[in-house]
């Protein structure tokens, strides 16, 4: 996607995720949508990434879902966590288990690699 032709390229991104959902907020969102040339490229986006909020392409989260169900897009994926992985291990962590040693040797392996990944 083209982002420079967006019509949304100088504004600030806050107009699009407002703290305040008024129709008069969600309107100044959706204003800089009307007739953008990148509208379509940015709804594709949108539709294609489950977990983004905010205005975008002049849809809210809940119009999207209701476009991917018109489309016949299927549900969000549901992710199968095996153990010995990171995401088993924070799942049992949320679920109040004590992680298996495959589980915890995976996310110290993730803290390892990740710790030092931004240090100069």
């Amino acid at each position: 996607m083209a982002w420079e032709n967006a019509n949304c390229r100088d504004v600030p991104t806050s107009i699009f995720f407002p703290e305040d959902t008024t129709p008069e907020a969600l309107a100044l969102a959706r204003s800089y949508c009307d007739g953008c040339p990148e509208s379509v490229a940015c709804l594709e986006v949108a539709l294609s990434k489950w977990d983004m909020a905010g205005i975008w392409a002049g849809t809210s989260a809940r119009q999207r879902v209701e476009i991917r169900q018109a489309r016949g897009i299927p549900k969000r994926p549901v992710v199968v966590l095996e153990h010995g992985t990171r995401g088993m291990y924070h799942k049992e962590l949320q679920e109040g288990k004590k992680p298996c040693d495959e589980c915890r040797a995976a996310n110290n392996a993730y803290k390892r690699k990740h710790r030092f990944a931004n240090v100069g």
